[in-house]
């Protein structure tokens, strides 16, 4: 079936970036799945779990490697019982057996760390279609040690240097009150809401631990927490929204990096292609002598280190507007727009840009920055113009100034 026609067939909200990945990545840098022991005590949500493993293998040929946990009183328990579901879905699983997972002791007492793992044969059951299912367990010289799962996922993560680390059957980070935080936040914000005590001690480990994995990872990465959804056609794990998209769980990841650029810096024709490119989805084409009608205000252009997005600003009336924002469609979703936004509110205290009212694909995207920073909205006759931070207080005068602006695309 394929990546395009699950997508089509399920009706999931995806995110460009990681079908894309999907499509070219070698099999074993996909993902690695974390299954919490909890799962496995909830009938209906554990067969949900394998009848979506099964239908990813089946119809998309994904393998992603597995990690159980380890029980006290059979430390393979899980393992067999995963193995078992899924042989019986003709699924062929291959049982990681613990000794390619070599420990050393931690320096804090009692705890290990992962030295090394021996991937080889890990990968080439990915690629002999066979589902590797690891137990959260390794060995130092010669004994057996159970390990925290999460501490050899992540291990695991690094060492196939995976995209994404997905937890099945946790708790996804809710604040307080029991609301699940779906919104993709950076560090800041979330270091500000554990700050202010708005999520639990044992809410704000879980994300301090995924920014400590994220860190050794760097930005493209996420680590995805799934949140179970009911369907029509019965209970879902959250899985197959986690691996295609953003998922309807929590979704953590490093914003992308970002460098200013004088104009003069850049490749104009390189420049202009990518942003041309951006706006096809809109049937919009960017008129000829673009540069050439900006270049004596003294733009500047925004870039993350990937250079597949960014934005163009300059001042209007001592106030910064940006001209432009684009970012490549197959890198759509990841946080270029909202990094570049918030980048530029940190440099100026302050930003404005307009957008068309035939645009309908934005304004939800924008709104929530809005939100974020207190900021303001004016509407025109053809344009929703937005404002944050210190310049809302001239949005009268600086509004008819943005309304009257030429368009920058061709008629």
């Amino acid at each position: 079936m394929g990546i395009d026609r699950i997508v089509s067939s399920l009706g999931l909200k995806t995110t460009n970036y990681w079908v894309s990945l999907l499509r070219s990545l070698p099999p074993h840098e996909v993902g690695v799945i974390k299954v919490s022991a909890g799962l496995f005590r909830f009938r209906l949500l554990f067969q949900s779990f394998v009848e979506e493993l099964a239908y990813l293998v089946r119809e998309a040929g994904i393998m992603l490697p597995l990690v159980v946990e380890a029980r006290k009183d059979t430390l393979d328990f899980y393992q067999k019982k995963l193995s078992l579901a899924l042989q019986e879905k003709n699924i062929p699983t291959y049982n990681v057996p613990v000794n390619v997972v070599y420990l050393k002791p931690s320096l804090v007492e009692k705890r290990w760390t992962v030295e090394t793992i021996f991937t080889a044969g890990i990968i080439e059951a990915i690629l002999s279609h066979r589902l590797p299912i690891l137990v959260a367990a390794g060995v130092f010289e010669k004994r057996v040690v159970p390990l925290g799962g999460i501490v050899l996922a992540r291990e695991l993560v690094y060492t196939l240097h995976a995209k994404k680390l997905i937890l099945v059957g946790h708790t996804p980070i809710c604040f307080k009150d029991g609301r699940c935080i779906t919104e993709i936040w950076p560090e800041e914000i979330w270091r500000e809401k554990i700050r202010r005590k708005e999520i639990t001690p044992a809410m704000a480990r879980r994300v301090r631990t995924a920014f400590d994995i994220l860190s050794k990872l760097g930005p493209g990465h996420s680590v995805q927490i799934t949140r179970p959804q009911l369907r029509k056609d019965g209970i879902s794990t959250g899985l197959l929204e986690e691996l295609l998209g953003n998922g309807s769980g929590t979704y953590i990841a490093l914003p992308p990096q970002i460098t200013v650029y004088p104009l003069e810096a850049v490749d104009r024709k390189w420049l202009f292609g990518m942003i041309d490119e951006a706006f096809q989805v809109y049937g919009r084409r960017l008129r000829s002598d673009y540069f050439e009608s900006i270049v004596d205000k003294k733009p500047l252009v925004y870039l993350d280190s990937l250079q597949k997005g960014g934005a163009v600003v300059y001042l209007l009336e001592e106030a910064p507007y940006m001209c432009k924002l684009f970012t490549r469609q197959d890198y759509e979703g990841i946080g270029i727009g909202s990094t570049v936004i918030r980048t530029i509110y940190k440099h100026f205290g302050g930003l404005c840009w307009r957008t068309s009212k035939n645009n309908e694909r934005t304004p939800a995207f924008y709104l929530r920055l809005v939100d974020e920073y207190k900021g303001e909205v004016v509407e025109t006759e053809k344009f929703y113009i937005y404002f944050l931070g210190k310049i809302c207080s001239k949005k009268e005068f600086l509004s008819s100034r943005i309304n009257a602006l030429p368009s920058s695309f061709e008629d």
